[in-house]
């Protein structure tokens, strides 16, 4: 076993390239523990030969001076395989010198540190332990003088171990081991100046004991060299003064625009110097001339004074960015349009808060200048409208809302003041004076904002004073509280509402007393007529119509618009359930052109057609009320109809509508601008503010926002939401006028068959006149129906089959429907249509193949529509998916039509069924309609029409069918 004992040494030895590195090396020990010759190089791949001889802290120290060995250095810088003299002489770039210095310099002021009590050898070619070396203990001062002298000024450096004065002269044999901090070794000494003294302000002291600067030289020496000494080091002159500042920090932000966004530079003034916050200088130095002599003034920061500062200003919003300068969080702005102004909206929201901490602001970015600011709005109440003055106050000059109005309309938030710079206009105040902008005359300083329009007002009223905002908020209160405004159904109206109905009701009557529009949007067939006759008969109860009306009256006499196919509906449910309303249809060829009759009633029925004819005429009237049934009629707001309607006159107005949005917002714009003008501004502001962000881009917030504002103007209830108020099958006759074509038609085969009728009957008796009487009535019920069923070359429309597709577009998104026919034919014109239009539908007829799969598409599948034939789907089907029931043509066989009804309002039916009768009003449909209604036959049929055989018709009747 070896009884050999070994050291742990370390060398300074230059590298040929790399400068001076530190080489850990193990000696061999000779007798009484001196070191010998033998010593090895310890490299990574040998260090765990030697780990005996290793402390923990040496294995520190070994492992930095490996990092800086040759072989490191290469594979750090050069990943790839390369010889030691490749690299040197082709890779050794000016680049790569300054990075592997900078990494061998970071590595030895770690080594050096550690080393402090190590065995450390100077490697000067000759045997490695030849030169000990000793260290300082202390590191050493310098101390700068400039001295006037015999007309020159000297520059030499006093050098100090502790307190002591060290003679120049060591610097003479002086070998520079790093330059910063300067260490270098002489005498066999390693000398450790402190950590600030770079080597090249003591280089030149190594030959010369000073230097001298001639006095023409001495200001370009003192500005240019002297200054930054002054500043770093202690200096010290026999002529020259040097003063020391120590001020209270002045706190300044500057906005400043760095690519093309506007930041924050903090920074902190003492006296005529200034510190950026985030600069690692601690000492100013400037150099002055006072009274002919030269003085440096020496401006000290107090970092300790000038953190409150950046905490408040931390806690006011601020964060610091990557850049060291104040910013805001873009998450704060939603685009880029405002976040340009993050900064100024900044300073502008904290003026107050930075002048009572005494932080300057300079705006380096712009003209922008930082006033402050307030709005102020006075708000007076009137009958139907609030007159809102705005007022705009910024530092001691008010300046009215309507020069601020281009700004606001154009989003332009850059005001330029009439004194100079440019004002930003607070962000908030875009939200709240938008819509006012948007919709106000800017000549008129006082702006008319209706009742209704809840939002304009809401917008403003934290401006208003609170004895003016009173009444808003009473109004508001009132309107918005859920609990319903309980009315008393007048007393003259006949049978009974359903809860849902009655709701609506008292929600009308609630919206009359604020004198507020309204759209009824229920579902198709929950009753939205009866529902508004209610509500005329109660303005009737409360008002008498007025036979001679003068300027004086109010109005009473209401009218109601809508397709000329619901006229004969409207007046029929006016007798049933309101007999007390006196009506007049203006309508036809014979309706008057003097409006004066109409005081004489309370409602007046009237189209939509003859309102564009009639506009003129009806414009001179004043209405209680307008309302428009299928109000889509009015959708678009560039239409001839909607203009003609806008320019009656009327106290108020109200919509009925079962799908108030069809195909775009712009409908629902449309008909709540007629009902409550203003309340959704211009349609240019709607479709920017609304349609584009929602449509396109199903913006939430969006939607929630405008939610707000039409919900309390809407009343929509669906089938489902009201389905345990519903009887479990409703069945309603629906009426269907003809279009002029298809009267042409129906007349002439008409008038042709009763000739023929009336001579058979004459002639031959009413029983041999059966087949001609078969005939006719076929060949009328099918121009009842549609014209093409009994003319292929008819291209013109038909009434009946326009309010069918009418309907069924307001049913199918949440419906499905069956739809009988009798007629084959018929139902060939309906497929014709939805194959034109891409609707998907189900059909099936007595050729129908495929009858269960026909089935199961449309009980499973996402048709929504089913055409039937009576005779396929009238038995054995279960199709209770479906909810509503068409009936095209009337059969005569009540049995067959509940059987048509029966294949939707059967056992296993979980949803109430609604059955529409389709009946073209003047035609044999409504004829034969009266006859079971008049003479209440109950019998199985009227007519047979299996054995071609009359059965219980009188000669009166038929007369009766065919005039």
């Amino acid at each position: 076993m070896s009884t050999t004992k070994y050291r742990l040494i370390y060398s300074i030895k230059k590298h040929e390239h790399l400068g001076f590195m530190i080489e850990p090396l193990i000696v061999e020990l000779m007798k009484g523990n001196k070191l010998s010759l033998k010593n090895t190089k310890i490299y990574k791949a040998t260090l765990n030969d030697y780990i005996e001889y290793i402390d923990c802290e040496e294995l520190d120290l070994i492992n930095e001076s490996l990092e800086i060995e040759e072989s490191s250095i290469i594979s750090k810088f050069y990943k790839k395989p390369i010889n030691v003299k490749d690299f040197f002489d082709k890779h050794y770039s000016e680049i790569n010198k300054k990075l592997i210095s900078a990494f061998i310099l970071e590595k030895l002021n770690k080594i050096f540190d550690l080393l402090y009590t190590r065995d450390l050898f100077f490697d000067s070619g000759k045997n490695v332990t030849y030169q000990q070396i000793d260290k300082s203990s202390n590191p050493l001062s310098v101390v700068f003088n400039f001295n006037r002298e015999d007309g020159v000024l000297k520059y030499f450096p006093e050098i100090y171990d502790n307190e002591t004065l060290i003679d120049l002269s060591f610097l003479k044999e002086a070998i520079v081991i790093t330059e910063k901090p300067l260490r270098i070794l002489s005498q066999n000494k390693l000398y450790c100046f402190d950590k600030h003294v770079e080597g090249n302000k003591i280089f030149p002291f190594f030959s010369k004991d000073y230097i001298e600067i001639p006095l023409s030289k001495e200001k370009e020496y003192l500005e240019k060299f002297v200054t930054k000494l002054v500043t770093q080091y202690d200096v010290r002159s026999n002529d020259i003064e040097i003063r020391e500042i120590k001020a209270k920090p002045i706190a300044v932000i500057y906005i400043e625009n760095i690519f093309g966004n506007s930041n924050i530079a903090l920074k902190f003034k003492y006296d005529i110097v200034e510190f950026g916050f985030s600069s690692t200088q601690n000492v100013i130095t400037k150099l002055i001339n006072e009274k002919g002599k030269f003085v440096f003034i020496k401006y000290f920061r107090n970092k300790n004074e000038e953190q409150p500062y950046v905490n408040e200003l931390i806690s006011m919003g601020l964060k610091v960015n990557v850049n060291n300068l104040f910013d805001i969080g873009n998450e704060e702005y939603i685009n880029d349009y405002d976040s340009k102004y993050k900064i100024h909206d900044w300073v502008s929201s904290n003026l107050s808060n930075l002048k009572d901490l005494e932080i300057e602001v300079v705006n380096n970015a712009n003209d922008i200048v930082h006033l402050d600011s307030s709005l102020h709005v006075k708000l007076k109440e009137r009958k139907d409208w609030f007159e809102v003055e705005i007022l705009i106050q910024i530092n001691e000059q008010i300046i009215p809302f309507i020069d601020f109005i281009d700004n606001i309309r154009s989003n332009n938030r850059e005001f330029k003041l009439k004194k100079g710079g440019i004002f930003i206009i607070p962000s908030e105040w875009f939200s709240k004076l938008k819509d006012i902008a948007d919709n106000i005359d800017p000549k008129k300083e006082i702006v008319k904002v209706k009742k209704s329009n809840f939002k304009q007002i809401d917008q403003l009223k934290d401006f208003v004073e609170d004895k003016e905002i009173r009444g808003y908020n009473k109004i508001v209160e009132e309107f918005l509280n859920k609990e319903t405004i309980k009315t008393e159904l007048p007393e003259s109206f006949v049978g009974e509402l359903r809860s849902y109905q009655l709701e609506g009701f008292h929600w009308l009557c609630k919206l009359d007393k604020f004198n507020f529009g309204a759209c009824l949007a229920d579902d198709m067939g929950l009753g939205k007529t009866i529902q508004i006759l209610a509500f005329l008969s109660k303005l009737k109860e409360i008002k008498q119509p007025i036979t001679n009306l003068t300027i004086f009256n109010e109005p009473v006499t209401n009218l109601v618009v809508m397709p000329s196919s619901l006229i004969h509906n409207w007046c029929a449910e006016a007798i049933k359930f309101t007999p007390n309303l006196t009506y007049y249809v203006h309508y036809g060829n014979n309706r008057s052109r003097d409006t004066d009759i109409f005081s004489n009633y309370d409602v007046v029925f009237t189209t939509y057609g003859v309102v564009r004819s009639d506009a003129d005429i009806l414009s001179k009237y004043t209405f209680r009320y307008i309302i428009l049934d299928e109000s889509q009629a009015i959708k678009n707001p560039l239409s001839l109809i909607y203009k003609s309607l806008l320019n009656l006159e009327s106290q108020n107005r109200i919509v009925i509508n079962g799908t108030p949005i069809e195909n775009s917002l712009s409908d629902l714009w449309a008909q709540l601008s007629f009902v409550n003008p203003e309340l959704l501004g211009s349609f240019g502001n709607f479709k920017k503010e609304y349609i584009q962000s929602i449509e396109k881009n199903n913006d939430l917030e969006k939607i929630k926002n405008l939610q707000s504002i039409v919900s309390p103007f809407i009343l929509r209830r669906t089938k489902k939401e009201v389905e345990k108020d519903l009887p479990e099958k409703t069945e309603m006759i629906f009426y269907s006028e003809m279009t002029s074509e298809q009267i042409s038609i129906y007349e002439k085969i008409k008038s042709a068959f009763r000739n023929e009728i009336i001579n058979n009957i004459s002639k031959d008796g009413l029983a041999k006149a059966s087949m001609s009487i078969l005939t006719g009535l076929l060949r009328l019920r099918q121009i009842a129906n549609h014209p093409n069923i009994y003319d292929k070359e008819y291209s013109f429309e038909s009434g009946k089959f326009n309010d069918v597709i009418r309907l069924l577009t307001e049913l199918i998104p949440n419906h499905k429907v069956l739809i009988f026919s009798q007629f084959v034919n018929h139902l060939r014109i309906y497929r014709e249509y939805f194959d034109n239009m891409n609707i998907k539908y189900s059909y099936l007829d007595g050729s129908t193949q495929n009858r269960e799969h026909v089935i199961n598409d449309f009980k499973e599948g996402d048709n929504k529509i089913f055409l039937l034939s009576l005779k396929a789907g009238g038995y054995g089907l279960n199709l209770t998916e479906a909810d509503y029931v068409f009936l095209l043509d009337p059969w005569w066989n009540p049995q067959v039509e509940n059987q048509a009804m029966d294949r939707a309002h059967r056992i296993g039916q979980d949803k109430k069924v609604f059955v529409y009768k389709f009946i073209t009003k003047n035609t044999v449909e409504e004829k034969i309609l009266q006859l079971q209604e008049n003479k209440q036959k109950l019998s199985d049929s009227i007519i047979d029409v299996t054995n071609k055989q009359l059965s219980s018709l009188t000669e009166s009747d038929i007369k009766f069918i065919f005039e």
